[in-house]
Parts: C-alpha cells; structure tokens; sequence
C-alpha cells in the first residue's frame, strides 16, 4: 500500500544520463565534420578570389562547428550535475522517509 511518503518519481537520472551521452556523441560528429572542413581548408583545389571566398566560408563552418559542438558538452554537463543533484534529493527523500518512519514506530 503507498504512503504519502511514496513518491511517483521517474527514472529521469537514467533519462537524463542517456541524453547527455546522445549530447556527446553528437558533439564527437561535430567534431569530425570539423575535421573534414580543415581537410579543404589546408587543400582546396582552387586558386585566386574563389580560394579566397571558399576559405573564408569554410572558416565559418568551422566556427559555427566548433561553437555548436562545445554547446553540446556544455549541455551534457549541465545534464550530469543535473542527474547528481537529483541522486543526492532522492538519497535525501528516502533518509527523511526512514526518520519519519522510524519516529512512527516509536511512537506506536
């Protein structure tokens, strides 16, 4: 039978933790695309203005790549400190749970 002191709580801190490793992950891609884009950058097959151009291009891909994929380990570990801080309250919740139910018993 639940209590009040029975929580519906989700399993958000597995949840999370899957989200912020999907962040990772797609962090890592980011970061091979990158490297794809220094590629042509140290050999772009062209020459004059249209080097000049694609060059310029190029480089803010690679910004926008660099910046996007620092957002997502940045992200991921707001997510970490997250499911942490939920641990730590659940660990809270149930150490109050036990005192609460303890004080019950001796009252009984």
């Amino acid at each position: 039978m639940a209590g009040p002191l029975d929580l519906p709580l989700p399993d958000l801190p597995g949840d999370l933790s899957a989200v912020a490793a999907t962040l990772r992950s797609r962090a890592a891609v980011l970061d091979l695309e990158g490297e794809h884009v220094r590629g042509g950058l140290a050999a772009p097959g062209w020459a004059g203005e249209a080097e000049r151009a694609w060059s310029a291009r190029a480089r803010d891909r690679l910004d926008e790549l660099e910046r996007c994929a620092a957002l997502h380990r940045a992200a991921a570990v707001v997510l970490d400190r997250h499911v942490e801080d939920l641990r730590r309250l659940r660990a809270s919740l149930l150490a109050a749970r036990e005192l609460v139910e303890g004080a019950v018993r001796g009252v009984a």
